[in-house]
């Protein structure tokens, strides 16, 4: 009984890997920018993590501060987990409808989580025509 839980285990993973996380990426993006104006240096480090199949895509990411100049404290990675300093998170959901409209168009859902409030974002939907 073992062996059949286990090959049945083991098949249910690899049919469900090949399947749903064929779809999946994952991203990572620094940005550096200094503000002439301000005088102002800033570093953000942007994770996502995306799934697509077919004309429907989903992806969520966040946008973590690392380094910024006119903060009392200027390397602000290590205050990611203090009240107030902790990063948002924004998901997507879009549908692109080219194939069936005859134009290119796609539709979204954004939203968020704030983690220090604990509350959801607003919801925006939308359309986009490109050309």
């Amino acid at each position: 009984m073992k062996l059949l839980n286990t090959l049945t285990t083991t098949f249910a993973v690899l049919f469900f890997a090949t399947n749903v996380w064929a779809g999946i990426s994952v991203s990572h993006d620094i940005t550096a920018e200094y503000s002439v104006d301000n005088e102002k240096s800033t570093l953000i480090y942007a994770p996502e993590i995306a799934w697509s199949s077919g004309d429907l895509s989903a992806s969520a990411g966040s946008s973590i501060s690392m380094y910024d100049s006119s903060a009392a404290d200027s390397i602000t990675l290590f205050n990611i987990m203090d009240d107030g300093s902790r990063p948002d998170i924004s998901m997507e959901l879009s549908y692109d409808l080219s194939g069936k409209v005859n134009m290119p168009i796609e539709m979204n859902i954004k939203t968020g989580w704030d983690i220090d409030a604990s509350e959801r974002k607003d919801v925006t939907i939308g359309a986009t025509l490109s050309f």
